[in-house]
This record gives structure tokens, C-alpha cells and sequence, in this order.
């Protein structure tokens, strides 16, 4: 195709070359209808899809509805009641603001709006083109509240329709995913998904039930065995050294800015997790993407549990209009004051969470116990003959024990905890250390604390004399002993 002279695109052709920049995938369809019941006070919202939305999407709520007056720039675009100018972008508190979503999606499927609003006796069912212009409107009966039913998404841009079809199921993945967070952050509200199979079959395969907290939503949607294994992130002020390590000043730093709200895994291995599958971020309520502060956690929480991550519910208050959230069409990515002080107060909170925690055993902690463990019959049963036998050889057990351990000085982690059985040796070693102690200028003879292996014949000797005795002991007893086994 050959370029012309430079002319003006088409009021269509815009319409759809725009549509495609704000709904890019099935979650991104469900996420903005989700967001519109959600700023219209719903507190029960159903989603359905047929063929894990191959087919359609539809999203029932029960909010006040649409008045009869606004059915004519519902979808158009740039149509909203959420702000009026510019100016009223960085306080907004509604999810959506932009007056794009409903008119993407016209450009992009067959669209109907079946609403009543809260003062109204009667709903109305209304269907769009693909402009966004209101063709047909007639009444239904209805309660307060709208549904919205989308057919064929994506089917007016055939190559994106046919992708979407062959990755149907990771896309539908994808939505529950997301479709997940607004179930977490959404307190006092239900929530549902269902997936309608061709031949009619209904699979409920996310809710919530009216939550009146965020512990109770986790709960309702993960189950009660992974709450056990949360930890509530409790928020610390950044030390100096961590904020110098960010290069913050010490002093002259609004610490009240940020307010830090969730539940995190503890640090024991097994509680955590082998993806980051479950790692959920908010801002003022808001899902989006954290890139650093995933990071930050992630790394803080493999210095305690290398090899898996953690459950992340977090979600980070901000002072009214000092975030930006008008960076991106999907609104994920937002632009955050002072960052660098969020890293440090979300790093000291973790590092003073898991220091309490016994995540990581100390050798110091460990009961180093070498009482024997019994087997056959106990010394209550034994007869006086019968219990010195058993003494003696105990005694000759642990002796030559404490003998063979002191052939592990080569490795010092591993003899470090046997020291308290070298008392022979090491006595020998301070009593001689302990007279030339008083004179630092006096030479020390050079004394040896490996032990005399001269005695090994001899202890060996004392060994065949021991056991000759208690075989014969043995056999000149009617009864036998027993097997008495002596496990160190």
C-alpha cells in the first residue's frame, strides 16, 4: 500500500483502533464490568461465562442502576459521571473514570444492557452497535440493578478473535486471577463466577459471602488451611540503617504517608509457596501491579525460606490524590511519591516480623540427649547378678564412645556439639594451660589434646574380658537375659 497525502481516519476506524488499546484480553472485559457494579454500590455481583467466555459474558449486579435519561450516552465514548475535568482526576475514588470501557467493548462485541434503576417500576432492555449508538430499547420487568451481556468478544478483529479462542483457557485462568483480587479487597459484598458448559453445566468456581473483613474473604476463598498459615503484616518505622540504605534521610521523613494493611506467609518451610500464584497488591484499594515491592518481599522472605514464596495480601493506603493512576489503559501500573520510602518501611516490617519468628533452628536450641533407648526387658526385671552385668557394659559402651568422638577434631561444625563429652581430654588440656597462666613471659610446654592412643590394646583387651563374662553369665542362668540393644 502506497502512502497518500495525509488525511483524517475515519470516525470508525478510530473507534476500533482505540477499543483495542483499552480491552485486550477476556480478564481486561470482566475487570472493567466488574469495576462499574462495584462504583454503582452493588453488594452482590454474579459472573457468568458460557465456554469460559468463548461465547458470552454476562455480569448481573444489583446496584442502583441506570436512569432512563443517561441510556442514550451509556456507551459513548469519553462518556462518564465520574469526573467532570482534569482536575478531578487525582481525587477520584471510583475504579473507573475515563468513559471508555463500555464503549470498547460495543467496537468489540454485540453488546445489551438489560438495567433498572433504584427509583424506577420498571428495567429496560437496550442494545447498541458497535458505535456505542442506542439502536432498540424496551422494558422488562427487573429489580434495581443492571446486567450487562457480552456475545462474541473480539470477533470484530478476526485475528485477535482467533487467538483468543486458541488460548481460551489460559485466558480464562488469567480472569480468574484477576477477577480473585477484587474478590479479596471487596468486604460486604458478594461476589461469584460460573463457568456454563455447552451441554449446560454449571461450575461455580469462585465466591465470596458477604466478608465482613479481609482475613474472612481469604478464608472463604483459599480456605481456612492456608489463613493458618499467615502471618498479619504489622507496619514498623525504616530504621536508619535501611534508610541510608535507600538514601533517605534520617530525620525530616513523613513516615504517616504510607499505611500498610494484609497478610503474609511465615517463614516456615512448606507454608509457603512453590509460584507466586497468590501474590496480591492494592493501592487505597485499588489492584495493580507492584513490580518493586513484589520483589522486595520476595527477597526478604527467601533470606528466611529459599526455595519457595510467599502468599502476598497487601494493600498500601495513600494521602487522597498523591497517587497517579492514570498511567496505563488496564490502570495497573501506578505511579507512587516518596517509593523509595514504601521499599524501606515495607522492608523493616518484614525483617522485625520474621526476627521474632524460630523460623531457622539454632545448634544451640537442639537436645543433644544420649540416654540409651531400651529395648527387651528393663532393669526393674533383672536380677542383682543380672543388673551389674548391664552397668558394666553400659559403662564400657560409653567409654568407648567418648573415645572414637574425639576423632572428629578435622570437622568442627560436626564435633562442636559432642564437646561436652571430651571431659577427660579437655580437663587434662586446662589443668596444664592453667599453670602457666600467671606468667605471660614464662614458656608453655606444648601439650597435646588428642588423646594417648597407647591404651587402645588394653581397651581393647578389657573389651574381650567383658563380653567373655556376660556370655558365660548367660549361659549358666536358666532364664535368658533378653536382647538389650543400647542406641546412642
Amino acid at each position: 500500500m502506497e502512502s497518500g497525502s495525509i488525511k483524517q481516519i475515519d470516525r470508525t476506524s478510530v473507534h476500533k483502533i482505540c477499543s483495542g488499546q483499552v480491552v485486550l484480553t477476556l480478564a481486561t472485559a470482566v475487570k472493567e464490568l466488574v469495576e462499574n457494579s462495584i462504583d454503582a454500590g452493588a453488594t452482590t455481583i454474579d459472573v457468568k461465562l458460557k465456554e469460559y467466555g468463548s461465547e458470552f459474558i454476562e455480569v448481573i449486579d444489583n446496584g442502583k442502576g441506570v436512569k432512563k435519561s443517561d441510556f442514550q450516552n451509556l456507551t459513548l465514548k469519553h462518556h462518564t459521571s465520574k469526573i467532570e475535568d482534569f482536575s478531578d482526576l487525582p481525587f477520584v475514588s471510583t475504579f473507573g473514570f475515563r468513559g471508555e470501557a463500555l464503549s470498547s467493548l460495543c467496537a468489540l462485541s454485540n453488546l445489551e444492557i438489560t438495567t433498572c434503576h433504584c427509583d424506577a417500576s420498571i428495567g429496560s432492555v437496550l442494545t447498541f452497535d458497535h458505535d456505542g449508538n442506542l439502536i432498540k430499547c424496551s422494558p422488562t420487568a427487573r429489580q434495581a440493578g443492571t446486567t450487562v451481556t457480552l456475545k462474541n468478544l473480539f470477533y470484530t478483529l478476526p485475528v485477535r478473535h482467533k487467538e483468543f479462542l486458541r488460548n481460551i483457557r489460559r485466558e480464562y485462568f488469567k480472569m480468574l486471577q484477576l477477577l480473585t483480587a477484587y474478590c479479596l479487597i471487596s468486604t460486604n459484598k458478594r461476589i461469584s463466577c460460573t463457568n456454563i458448559t455447552d451441554k449446560g453445566k454449571k461450575n461455580v468456581v469462585l465466591s465470596t459471602n458477604n466478608c465482613q473483613n479481609f482475613k474472612d474473604n481469604i478464608i472463604c476463598i483459599f480456605g481456612a488451611k492456608q489463613m493458618s498459615s499467615l502471618m498479619e503484616i504489622v507496619q514498623h518505622l525504616p530504621s536508619e540503617d535501611i534508610l541510608e540504605e535507600y538514601f533517605l534521610p534520617v530525620s525530616d521523613v513523613d513516615k504517616s504517608i504510607f499505611k500498610l494493611e494484609g497478610y503474609i506467609s511465615n517463614s516456615t518451610h512448606g507454608e509457603g509457596r512453590s509460584t507466586t500464584d497468590r501474590q496480591f497488591f492494592f493501592i487505597n484499594g485499588r489492584p495493580c501491579d507492584l513490580p518493586k515491592v513484589a520483589k522486595l518481599i520476595n527477597e526478604v522472605y527467601h533470606s528466611f525460606n529459599r526455595h519457595q514464596y510467599p502468599f502476598v495480601f497487601v494493600n498500601i493506603s495513600l494521602i487522597e490524590g498523591s497517587a497517579d493512576v492514570n498511567v496505563t489503559p488496564d490502570k495497573r501500573q501506578i505511579f507512587i511519591p516518596n517509593e523509595k520510602l514504601l521499599l524501606a518501611i515495607v522492608k523493616t516490617s518484614l525483617l522485625q516480623m520474621y526476627g521474632i519468628q524460630p523460623s531457622q533452628m539454632k545448634v544451640s536450641s537442639l537436645n543433644f540427649s544420649f540416654e540409651k533407648k531400651k529395648t527387651g526387658i528393663s532393669s526393674s526385671e533383672l536380677s542383682p547378678t543380672e543388673t551389674n552385668c548391664r552397668k558394666t557394659s553400659d559403662s564400657f559402651l560409653k567409654r568407648r564412645f567418648d573415645f572414637n568422638s574425639n576423632y572428629h577434631e578435622e570437622d568442627e561444625d560436626l564435633s562442636q556439639p559432642f564437646k561436652t563429652l571430651r571431659r577427660d581430654e579437655e580437663e587434662t588440656c586446662d589443668e596444664g594451660q592453667a599453670q602457666y597462666s600467671g606468667s605471660s613471659n614464662q614458656q608453655k610446654p606444648e601439650t597435646s589434646c588428642v588423646p594417648d592412643t597407647s591404651n587402645v590394646s588394653h581397651l581393647t583387651n578389657t573389651t574381650n574380658d567383658k563380653e567373655l563374662s556376660l556370655r558365660k553369665l548367660q549361659n549358666s542362668n536358666s532364664q535368658p537375659i533378653g536382647n538389650v540393644n543400647f542406641t546412642m
